[in-house]
This record gives structure tokens, sequence and C-alpha cells, in this order.
């Protein structure tokens, strides 16, 4: 599925606000696809019998995977996360993306993507 798919037809050029609720989003492909293209710069191909991302390689999945999310935090920097007290939740920081999760892969994803959404929104004249 296309990232235009997936924020439904929302993103026609760059540098436009999505229209996505970063913290609606569940943990998988979804996700995975969007850290590797909007995050990661890579794309979703084809290598051999399986699907695979140019920058990463074959089952990179950093939604559920604190190893693949942890290539976010390198790619990125700028991140601090830990858990709340005693709620068992993920909270995580990255350059004004603010997320949480019950886990911390999520809660990198969520965050890493709301910082980059952030920096492609059209600053308001004020």
């Amino acid at each position: 599925m296309s990232t235009e798919a997936l924020l439904g037809d929302v993103e026609k050029v760059a540098g436009v606000k999505f229209d996505i609720d970063v913290d609606s989003l569940e943990a998988g492909p979804k996700l995975d696809a969007l850290i590797a293209e909007k995050v990661m710069g890579g794309k979703l191909g084809l290598r051999g019998m399986g699907v695979s991302w140019d920058t990463v390689g074959y089952g990179w999945s950093p939604s559920t995977s604190i190893a693949d999310a942890w290539e976010v935090v390198l790619k990125l920097q700028g991140f601090s996360i830990g858990k709340v007290g005693g709620s068992g939740e993920w909270c995580c920081s990255c350059y004004g993306g603010l997320a949480s999760a019950d886990t911390a892969p999520l809660a990198i994803c969520r965050a890493a993507l709301k910082a980059v959404l952030q920096k492609n929104e059209p600053r308001q004249p004020g």
C-alpha cells in the first residue's frame, strides 16, 4: 500500500501538513512503512521472495522490535525516552514530537513520525 493511500491521499506535495492521528497508529506494517519512507528515507521494494526496505533490509519492524527502533533513534538522534511511573507506559520525545505507548518501540516510532511531520508543516504567519 502506498503512503498516499495510508494517509487518505492527504499528502499531495512536499510540505503539506499530514492529516493523520499518529497516536492512533498501531504497531505493524503500516506504521513501519511510514517510518521507512518518511523518517528513514527508504522505499518499499521487492527482493527475491520477500519484501524489504531499501535502507534497512528484510524483516525490518521498528514498531515492534527495539533493535530496529534503535536505528530510528540513531537516524534522528535528539530522543528522550522513559517509562512513566506506575502506569507501565513508555513516553518518548523527539524534536517536539511527543508520544506514549505500551512499548518502547511504538513510542519511538510515534515520536519520530510526529517530529518529521511537524518539521514539514507550513509555518503560520504571526
